[in-house]
């Protein structure tokens, strides 16, 4: 196994996890989008107006799709790796994973709508979007949208189901419900990361403090905690779902300490501070985690 991530302006990279074969595979251009595993030896990344596939063998790459104005902010397959969500220009499209059927040149986003019968969603800006693991029924994905709380910018999430395109797909309010319960959520009204795994979300709330650090918040089935497992202790950043959607990858980092790599298990939602679990792959010595201050440039298990 081995964890992918970009490096700030230093390329996209990948190690084993144990924290050896340390490899940078290519320089990339511009300010990079999303990046997951294919497969067990591809990457799909995000950068400019493209999306890429990656051979981390050969470092050979291979565009996927091309929009010829937008940028593609993300490019995300469905966990059983038939539908893609890309966010471009604040809207949303959902289309099934059909590379074959796309054409080698720049499309615009109608041509895009037309060629794959994406649904499209955009009640207001989408700044950011994570799937859920689907289910039996229909495919989950939470949204981070624009919106404005009590006369000031923000964001709120929304949870977006939908079982085909170019049927509407459905949406209801996820977080947070009552902005007035979370602690000084109304002054700084701003949701900076999230991770879900489609019945479990958990985002981040910010503190005072430089880059993108905050509070960890939960939500189940409308129903909001702190968790902020380390000590009840602040602030994370980066949180991930891991793939069979049992645990969390996030930062910890409080203001007076280094930030460390962990892995949070969903099994300790009810005692949060007993599901708290420090990795030591990360190689801190090569890598440190100080310098990764943007979110875009993830580390990505």
């Amino acid at each position: 196994d081995r964890v992918a991530f970009f490096w700030q302006n230093r390329g996209l990279w990948s190690m084993t996890t144990d924290g050896s074969d340390l490899r940078k595979h290519i320089e990339v251009s511009g300010h990079p989008g999303s990046l997951t595993w294919l497969d067990a030896r591809r990457l799909l990344y995000a950068t400019g107006n493209c999306a890429y596939t990656l051979d981390t063998l050969t470092d050979e790459t291979q565009p996927l799709l091309c929009l010829d104005k937008a940028p593609v902010q993300q490019f995300l397959l469905s966990p059983d790796g038939k539908w893609v969500a890309l966010l471009a220009d604040g809207t949303l499209y959902l289309f099934p994973y059909q590379p074959e059927t796309w054409p080698n040149k720049p499309i615009s986003t109608e041509d895009l709508v037309q060629l794959t019968q994406a649904c499209r969603y955009r009640p207001q800006e989408v700044t950011l979007v994570q799937w859920g693991l689907p289910s039996t029924d229909n495919y989950t994905l939470v949204a981070r949208v624009r919106v404005t709380w009590s006369g000031k910018p923000g964001d709120r999430l929304m949870q977006i189901t939908f079982a085909q395109c170019p049927e509407r797909v459905a949406q209801a309010r996820l977080f947070p419900l009552a902005p007035e319960a979370i602690p000084d959520f109304l002054k700084l009204p701003y949701i900076l990361d999230f991770t879900t795994n489609g019945t479990y979300t958990l985002a981040i709330t910010p503190l005072v403090r430089p880059e993108d650090w905050g509070h960890l918040y939960g939500i189940l089935n409308q129903r909001t905690t702190r968790l902020n497992p380390v000590e009840e202790r602040c602030c994370y950043r980066i949180p991930r779902m891991t793939v069979d959607g049992q645990g969390v990858f996030m930062v910890y980092g409080p203001a007076d300490e280094p930030p460390v790599l962990g892995l949070w298990a969903l099994s300790a939602w009810e005692t949060p501070t007993q599901g708290w679990q420090v990795l030591d792959f990360w190689p801190q010595d090569k890598v440190p985690l100080e310098e990764i201050t943007d979110w875009a440039w993830r580390p990505t298990p």
